[in-house]
């Protein structure tokens, strides 16, 4: 990666012409300007933009764009460690607020926070939305991270391995002892399985079991919805496997309301570690994401990196954390 002093040697002037040039706060020749932009242009040198607000005095504050939803506290974690980790870097974080579900509503709270000036721009959402707020950023944006998407080329992004965490989750089932086993979320999202679902089809194909995989909403009131597709769909199934802790909680309370014993009758497995999980009646099992890696990672992205460094993606792995909510399947 270039540096300054790689451009200020290239173009036989000092650094601080160089810096200068791209900071545009002191006069500098137009002959000097036309080496430094040149020897810039030939090695692939970008100036951290970072770096120059900070030396420009400007509002030290960062963009996060985030869902508005209330029904996973999973976001509100993600906020509050960005928040956290940002303030110890010396940076307020702004919010923008937008739907789930809607790309546009990403992009037009993306402007938003680019009309305040932030020095950088944090996306929780999906892959696909951060590439259609990455792709929506004007010329010379400043820099941008997705933060607990699936990782894909050229995107800038801290997140969890959630295909090695799907797979530790079913594979904890399979080691118990289960081989009915249903995978609960959204499943076969186009154009493959995702993430979660992709490492619990990998388990679930190692150890030459049939997969179930159940289309459902992932939220916490959907519980009493994803238990009957369970009893329909796979009526001798000994385990589930929950996209998340918010449906497995609320699969636990629907066991509980219809008198099925958990892990007695059904085991179930969540993803996120959520707070509440470890209070749950039973405790629920569950794969730790890592929250404050991911956003310690993500303020690397965005305060070290600089521009130049823009394209890198640190995934981080995730923990099983075994509760009481699994167990050896009744009879073995």
């Amino acid at each position: 990666m270039p540096t300054i002093y790689d451009v200020a040697e290239a173009a036989g002037v000092s650094i601080a012409t160089v810096s200068r040039v791209f900071s545009g706060r002191a006069p500098v020749t137009d002959a000097s300007r036309e080496r430094v932009l040149a020897a810039a242009d030939a090695l692939g040198y970008r100036p951290n933009r970072m770096a120059q607000a900070l030396a420009g005095g400007r509002t030290k504050a960062l963009g996060l764009v985030m869902p508005f939803t209330l029904s996973n506290p999973f976001y509100t974690r993600i906020a509050e460690a960005l928040i956290a980790h940002g303030r110890q870097r010396g940076f307020e974080i702004l919010f923008a607020l937008a739907e789930r579900t809607d790309p546009d509503s990403y992009i037009d709270a993306q402007k938003s926070l680019l009309d305040r000036q932030v020095q950088g721009l944090l996306i929780v959402s999906n892959t696909e939305t951060a590439h259609l707020c990455r792709e929506a950023l004007p010329g010379d944006p400043p820099p941008m991270a997705a933060v607990g998407c699936l990782p894909e080329r050229g995107l800038p992004l801290a997140t969890v391995d959630e295909e090695d965490g799907g797979y530790r989750a079913t594979r904890h089932l399979i080691e118990l002892g289960h081989r009915r086993i249903a995978f609960l979320g959204l499943a076969g999202m186009p154009p493959r399985p995702l993430g979660r679902e992709h490492g619990y089809l990998r388990a679930m194909e190692e150890a030459q079991v049939e997969a179930h995989a159940i289309d459902t909403p992932v939220r916490l009131q959907d519980g009493e919805q994803a238990l009957d597709a369970v009893l329909r769909q796979v009526p001798d199934a000994t385990a589930v496997f929950a996209q998340n802790d918010a449906l497995a909680i609320g699969l636990l309370r629907a066991l509980a309301e219809r008198g099925i014993r958990a892990p007695g009758e059904l085991s179930v497995a969540g993803f996120d570690d959520l707070p509440m999980s470890a209070l749950t009646v039973p405790s629920l099992t569950t794969v730790r994401v890592p929250v404050d890696a991911i956003a310690v990672e993500a303020m690397r992205l965005l305060l070290d990196s600089g521009d130049n460094g823009c394209d890198r993606q640190v995934v981080i792995g995730p923990e099983l954390v075994a509760r009481e909510s699994t167990g050896p399947p009744r009879g073995s």
